[in-house]
């Protein structure tokens, strides 16, 4: 994920100023659905008028009663299962509802809209506004347009309905799919022009050039107006300020504000980008440490973000004033590492580039395959098999290298007498 400028800040915020920059936790496991699902019918017509009305608000009311319940397999039941990026972004914010359900939810239809038309594909377009409250938080609203597809198998007990979420724009260029809404056209346009040759750098620094399942996927993303409507893509109880966020099967997610300048963009789709990498490493790359996942996307973004010098400034002034910050305490995304974000992605960062710069990108990457196949290794144990050292020793050489470089002597003062040496020979004699 990407942190955001201070002026954007949250819950314990995200910085995009230090450095562009989830999760050192499993990627979401499917939530099993009790009985058939609904599945969507291509091309299947819809009735128009009124009647669509009442049958959207009735997958409305459905949705609120099952996620204000945290009913997780009842909501998954009223999603559509068409787009499987969706339907895996959507398991991750139904997962969500059984570590923190909302005190209150609720969905409902636009009050100006008159009527819902059906589309030539069956699907209908409505203003939708979701409002919740977190347990101990405020208040929270957002609105989008969201599209609903005819399901299958409508019936007694069963919706006319799917919630297919937000109703995008699409811009399809080769290798790329950009969904943004409306007003949005210009940065997508960017998107689209950029993310072609980021995506080659990346790949380079990966070694996944020969990796058909990445270099020939079609990668999805979609550009967010709000933060707020970022956040609630995400899960309901997401509250922390960032520009960015990619998980393992998910389109790369982007805040994009007003006016956006192409090379900011750069730096962040590259950021982003380095996740959709490092998830290749292997099935479980996401268990990874929260900071290795922020350092490496870092490292991968710094020919965008320019910020190598800025990073190493910032850790040997650490170094020097204690402001270092012990990796297990950066390691989990839920734990102590939400306190220290700023170490998680600088230092990171900077670890990256110590271990790609003295071992090479290629055991860097075999280093972070190890901790990623499917029977990891631990962190110490890959780090002994593949660059030869315990990680103890790792981080006691790379704190090493952050002391101060002596001081070169002043070229005109004189240089003090050594009084180890002997004494020097007379003039013109020999020693």
């Amino acid at each position: 994920m990407t942190r955001v400028p201070a002026s954007f800040r949250s819950v314990r915020p995200r910085v995009l100023g230090l450095v562009l920059g989830a999760l050192a936790v499993a990627a979401p496991a499917p939530v099993a659905i009790a009985g058939p699902v609904p599945v969507v019918a291509a091309r299947q017509p819809a009735p128009a008028g009124p009647a669509i009305r009442e049958q959207v608000g009735a997958l409305m009311r459905e949705v609120s009663a099952a996620v204000a319940g945290a009913d997780q397999a009842r909501y998954l039941a009223l999603v559509s299962k068409s787009d499987p990026v969706f339907v895996t972004e959507q398991r991750a914010w139904a997962l969500d509802l059984g570590r923190k359900a909302p005190e209150e939810f609720s969905v409902r239809l636009s009050d100006a809209e008159e009527e819902l038309k059906p589309r030539d594909d069956g699907s209908v377009g409505a203003a939708i506004t979701f409002t919740w409250r977190m347990p101990g938080g405020r208040t929270r609203t957002v609105s989008f347009p969201a599209r609903f597809e005819r399901a299958a198998t409508p019936g007694e007990g069963r919706p006319a309905y799917l919630y297919a979420g937000e109703d995008w724009k699409a811009l399809e260029a080769p290798g790329v799919k950009v969904l943004f809404a409306e007003g949005g056209e210009e940065a997508a346009k960017i998107v689209a022009d950029v993310l072609p040759e980021i995506r080659s750098h990346i790949h380079t620094l990966f070694e996944l050039e020969g990796d058909t399942d990445i270099t020939g996927r079609v990668q999805e993303v979609k550009l967010y107006r709000s933060m707020r409507h970022l956040q609630h893509s995400i899960y309901l109880s997401y509250t922390d300020g960032l520009a960015g966020w990619n998980e393992p099967g998910e389109s790369v997610k982007l805040l994009i504000l007003r006016n956006p300048r192409r090379e900011s963009l750069r730096g962040l789709i590259a950021h982003e980008y380095g996740h959709v990498a490092s998830f290749q490493m292997g099935p479980k790359a996401n268990d990874m440490p929260w900071w290795l996942l922020e350092g490496v996307a870092e490292h991968a973004a710094e020919k965008y973000q320019r910020n190598g010098n800025r990073t190493r400034t910032i850790v040997r002034r650490w170094a020097t004033n204690d402001g270092l910050v012990d990796w297990a305490k950066l390691a989990d995304f839920r734990g102590e590492a939400l306190e220290h974000q700023g170490n998680v992605y600088t230092q990171g960062h900077h670890m990256m580039n110590y271990i790609t710069e003295r071992f090479g990108k290629t055991k860097r990457n075999l280093w972070m395959r190890a901790m990623s196949a499917a029977e990891p290794k631990a962190m110490d144990e890959a780090t002994r098999e593949v660059l030869g050292l315990s990680f103890a020793d790792l981080d006691r050489e790379w704190r090493e290298s952050l002391k101060p470089e002596p001081a070169e002597p002043d070229g005109d003062a004189k240089p003090e007498p050594d009084k180890t040496a002997p004494e020097p020979a007379a003039v013109g004699g020999k020693p």
